[in-house]
């Protein structure tokens, strides 16, 4: 799930990213989240001493991989719901980590941060949104994220196979009595393993589309869409 919350490094984004970190002697796989321009939470394994540099890769698939370099700030231990003790690790950048020359993720990250605050997540929600894969294969989606050049959704069920980054895809926009036809390729995607399947966390798998040659009156359009003045009936995407 993609939430844009305003605070003083810029907006915030509620956004599970798998990422690798090392940090002095440590090093380990977490899953991040509370994302801003300039820091992220980490749920780490692993206990990591505040004041440590530390460098956070996440992996884009095709697209190669984004990093940063930043500083421990915090680490405070907490329960999982079976009782395992992990640790909040909140890290702060040196620099800006999300830039347009940072690949695909870092674009999109950068044109959210953009928005600055911006909040339509609960308009875009009502936009019907399905994936389909050949003729049988149909996964439910909900409209996240709405820029001029991208889309990011969250998918209903397991998205297993159906789609890899860098796989270019169709999508149907049905809007304003209107159906339009745009092309795209999926620039970014968060699967879940079946270790964070379980009931109590509910994670769900969430990818992005980059739209690829708009033309004016599409362009137009996604910004209505953006600014939450125009809902679309439906997007349809087939892989």
């Amino acid at each position: 799930m993609v939430n844009s919350i305003a605070r003083r490094d810029g907006p915030r984004l509620d956004v599970r990213l798998h990422v690798r970190w090392t940090a002095g002697l440590g090093k380990g796989e977490a899953e991040a989240s509370d994302v801003s321009p300039r820091g992220l939470r980490l749920e780490s394994e692993q206990e990591v001493t505040p004041g440590t540099q530390m460098e956070v890769v996440v992996d884009t698939g095709d697209q190669g991989e984004l990093t940063a370099v930043g500083l421990v700030m915090w680490c405070r231990p907490h329960l999982t719901p079976t009782q395992r003790t992990v640790y909040d690790v909140g890290v702060r950048f040196d620099a800006p980590w999300a830039t347009e020359e940072n690949g695909a993720l870092g674009r999109a990250l950068a044109r959210v941060f953009a928005m600055g605050g911006e909040d339509h997540t609960a308009t875009w929600a009502k936009t019907g949104c399905v994936l389909r894969a050949g003729a049988k294969d149909a996964v439910p989606l909900v409209l996240t994220e709405v820029a001029v050049g991208n889309l990011q959704f969250r998918a209903g069920a397991p998205l297993n196979d159906m789609l890899q980054s860098g796989r270019l895809v169709r999508l149907s926009v049905t809007a304003e009595g209107a159906e339009h036809a745009l092309e795209g390729r999926v620039m970014w995607l968060v699967v879940q393993g079946p270790q964070t399947r379980s009931s109590t966390q509910r994670a769900q798998d969430t990818f992005g589309v980059e739209l690829l040659e708009l033309d004016a009156p599409q362009k137009a359009l996604l910004e209505r869409m953006r600014l939450g003045q125009t809902v679309a009936d439906q997007v349809r995407i087939s892989a």
